[in-house]
């Protein structure tokens, strides 16, 4: 076999070497690229990036904004607010268990506004009960008149038809408009579905 000119037997295990280099590095990457694409399809941050996770010392909350790829669930449109809920109930961040957000008041959402830059409608943790009238929040606490409200004063419902009287439904879920749409609240029939999700995280301490 006749050997390229440019070989020789000092540079050979070099080659040996650059060519398990590359290959580890190329592995890792792809690896890497792998864990990015599942933290998108089911919204799960992946470790060490807590980008989406920011601290609010005046509730004393971790907050996470969560999106879910279109892989998270088979219809590709995202979960409806009890399905929310349920991901919220389930999730934890330093032990703490997690909860749809709950916005007493402006500075929560002006935190929620400045840290996020909100890109599309996300559940909140409240629930517009249709029999009584009230807004309820997820802890059990009722939305009070004088309490902050952040409702889309142009129409706080949903304009797909679907609501209480329309659809004879028990209650209509809350969710952020995106930031485009001013960062305001609306209701929607129980089987609205939405890709992103607020989860609040209460540690209680500072």
């Amino acid at each position: 076999m006749q050997i390229g000119a440019g070989w020789s037997p000092e540079r050979f295990p070099m080659r040996i070497v650059r060519i398990f280099l590359f290959v580890f590095v190329s592995t890792f990457a792809l690896a890497g690229l792998a864990r990015a694409q599942e933290a998108l399809d089911t919204g799960t941050p992946l470790a060490g990036n807590r980008d989406l996770v920011k601290y609010d010392p005046e509730t004393k909350s971790y907050f996470e904004w969560r999106h879910l790829g279109s892989t998270a669930y088979g219809h590709g449109q995202g979960p409806n607010w009890s399905e929310a809920r349920d991901i919220a109930a389930s999730s934890r961040y330093h032990g703490v268990a997690g909860r749809l957000a709950i916005v007493r008041n402006v500075d929560t959402h002006e935190f929620l506004l400045k840290n996020f830059n909100p890109p599309g409608e996300a559940w909140i943790g409240l629930q517009y009960m249709c029999g009584s009238r009230q807004s309820v929040w997820i802890d059990g606490t009722v939305l009070g008149k004088a309490d902050f409200a952040a409702w889309d004063l142009s129409q706080w419902y949903r304009n797909d038809n679907i609501t209480c009287t329309t659809a004879h439904i028990p209650w209509m879920g809350v969710y952020y408009l995106p930031r485009n749409q001013f960062f305001r609240w609306q209701a929607t029939g129980s089987a609205k579905r939405f890709r992103d999700l607020i989860i609040e995280y209460p540690t209680g301490k500072p």
